[in-house]
């Protein structure tokens, strides 16, 4: 049999083994600041504990959020259905897809004697004799900057009723409501760093648990590989994370992308970064003698009203016909449009098309009606290629660009994210420290491991992410101060100095 002393000499480093036991103290590797020694950070790994520990603090602190997100984004993906439902009295018509539709002269006539005579903000005519006409009108008291929104039917110019409607998406007040709680709770700016807190680390979460994924994969015997890609509830959280993860890894990261640029913080820092490349998307000039300036494609989908800039002077129903016929014969050949009328005797008529699925249609003319001519126009397909992605993109985001198939992705998406979120808390419960002064139950890691070029390529990385990221950035700072925290009072509590593993 061997000795104690024989088997713990054969549990070392080779290394440890060539020092004698004899050797001096001051012969010795001195230890580092960390508490570790230059051989031991050579040896030890120290990458995978590095990015397990900052995967674990986002998983617990960050994570909250990215659930409420989930949820609230599974609630939306939903809405264009429950739309149909809770307003069908609006949104359709007496008549059938193929039937002839009234004039819509007509039409916005019954809109306007049923208003009174209201300043029309803009139309959008029925696409076919089944879905209604809508005329908006303003609505000054909504802080939001919704629209009186009249709806008639094609077919029969009646009235089918009336809501306020938002953004040139002209949403529902249910659908309005409910992507409101998903970006803010509905608690103003301060509930939108909630979004940004979770879409700015939605995104370092899923590419740490990339590597993470790989790691084991790596470490698992080939035979067996197959398993971490079948997501079974009675394997345990473990796998069921691990495998449910890596088949959401693209979609969380496409979300994190696109959350982000909707985001106070770090949609600025997009926003400045796309105009220095050149990635905006023109904004047709709808003045009689301005200057063009660059879209905003995100005015659509959050609190910008798609009217005018103020009243109009022009509510002659006739001329909203004369004007989309002067557009059909310049290239507007969308179905879905819609026309606005000008503010001022300084700005044309506006002709936009407003199809949101593939293929998008989004050209847009202005309209002297003066003369007949077109003063400008904005053709999607000429746009910079980037920006065409980032229409789509948003167009992606909220479900809109593949219709139904875009819905059905983004629920199973979100559903994702949260057993994923769900299981990752379930694996933290089930070796959650029992009691207080075992502390987080943080994976094990040791900072003296990480080598000199290590720590500056993180504090790099970190700077530049904390910069265009502040809502990350200010957060990783905290975790970075509660993990010192945590270090030092285990360090004091175990009496191990910096040997300690942080748990």
């Amino acid at each position: 049999m061997h000795s104690p002393q024989a088997h713990e000499r054969a549990s070392l480093p080779p290394s440890t083994l060539e020092t004698p036991p004899e050797t001096p103290r001051e012969t010795r590797p001195q230890k580092t600041p960390f508490g570790g020694s230059p051989a031991a950070t050579r040896r030890r790994p120290w990458l995978k504990p590095f990015v397990l520990r900052l995967h674990f603090y986002a998983g617990v602190f960050v994570a909250p959020f990215i659930l409420l997100a989930a949820l609230t984004g599974a609630a939306y993906a939903v809405t264009p259905q429950l739309e149909k439902l809770v307003y069908a009295q609006q949104l359709t018509s007496a008549g059938h897809a193929g039937d002839s539709q009234l004039p819509l002269a007509q039409q916005i006539a019954a809109a306007q004697a049923y208003t009174g005579g209201g300043v029309i903000q803009a139309v959008r005519p029925a696409p076919d004799a089944g879905q209604t006409t809508r005329v908006l009108y303003p609505e000054p008291a909504d802080e939001d900057g919704g629209l009186r929104t009249v709806f008639v039917d094609p077919t029969t110019a009646q009235i089918r009723g009336e809501f306020t409607s938002y953004t040139s998406l002209g949403q529902s007040p249910m659908r309005h409501w409910l992507e409101g709680f998903h970006s803010s709770l509905h608690l103003g700016e301060a509930g939108q760093k909630y979004s940004e807190l979770a879409a700015s680390w939605l995104g370092i979460i899923a590419a740490a648990g990339l590597f993470l994924w790989a790691w084991t994969w790596r470490k698992t015997r080939k035979n067996k590989r197959a398993e971490l890609l079948k997501p079974a509830v009675g394997r345990g959280p473990r796998r069921l994370h691990l495998s449910t993860g890596i088949w959401a890894l693209a979609g969380m990261l496409f979300l994190s992308a696109t959350g982000i640029t909707w985001s106070q913080w770090a949609g600025a820092n997009v926003g400045e970064l796309r105009a220095a490349w050149g990635w905006t998307s023109p904004q047709l000039n709808s003045s009689l003698g301005g200057t063009t300036t660059l879209e905003d494609e995100h005015a659509a989908h959050h609190g910008a009203a798609a009217a005018a800039d103020g009243g109009n002077l022009w509510s002659d129903p006739a001329a909203f016909t004369q004007v989309l016929s002067l557009a059909r014969m310049n290239g507007i050949g969308s179905a879905q449009v819609e026309i606005v009328p000008p503010s001022s005797p300084e700005k044309a008529w506006v002709v936009k098309e407003t199809r949101a699925q593939f293929p998008t249609a989004a050209n847009q003319v202005a309209i002297d009606r003066a003369n007949g001519t077109a003063t400008d126009r904005v053709d999607f397909a000429s746009q910079p290629f980037a920006a065409q992605l980032t229409t789509w993109g948003i167009a992606l985001h909220m479900g809109d660009l593949f219709g139904v198939w875009n819905q059905a992705a983004l629920l199973l998406l979100a559903l994702g994210i949260i057993v994923v979120i769900v299981a990752g808390y379930r694996m933290w419960f089930a070796r959650r420290p029992a009691g207080l002064r075992s502390g987080l139950g943080a994976p094990a890691f040791r900072p003296g491991d990480v080598p000199w070029w290590g720590w500056a390529a993180f504090a790099a990385a970190g700077l530049a992410l904390g910069l265009f990221l502040p809502a990350l950035g200010l957060s990783l700072v905290v975790f970075l101060v509660l993990d010192a925290a945590v270090l030092a009072w285990r360090a004091r509590v175990t009496g191990r100095g910096g040997k300690d593993s942080g748990r």
